[in-house]
């Protein structure tokens, strides 16, 4: 399962000094539905109709309402490689 939200995420230069960017991300989840996974890169609205791009454009808005989810916190790369939540305590993986 998949759905699109916030994801909070330093920027790459600015590691250490607590400055971030905002971005829509797909983020993937485990059958506990915690988020285990998110693209890389931010995603952009999209739609093969009209249509579907207003229902995109929905879908993103409505990820605002739901608590922002932080880069460094789930595991990543597209929702292929997910990490395993019992690792959670041992190390970080980023998207």
């Amino acid at each position: 399962m998949w759905n699109h939200r916030v994801v909070r995420r330093n920027y790459d230069s600015m590691i250490d000094c607590g400055q971030y960017e905002y971005a829509i991300h797909e983020v993937y989840y485990n059958e506990k539905n915690e988020p285990i996974s998110c693209t890389v890169n931010p995603v952009e609205p999209y739609g093969e109709t009209e249509e579907e791009l207003k229902d995109c454009l929905i879908r993103m808005l409505a990820a605002t309402l739901k608590p922002t989810l932080n880069f460094e916190e789930i595991g990543g790369n597209d929702g292929v490689e997910q990490k395993d939540s019992s690792e959670d305590s041992k190390t970080s993986s980023s998207c």
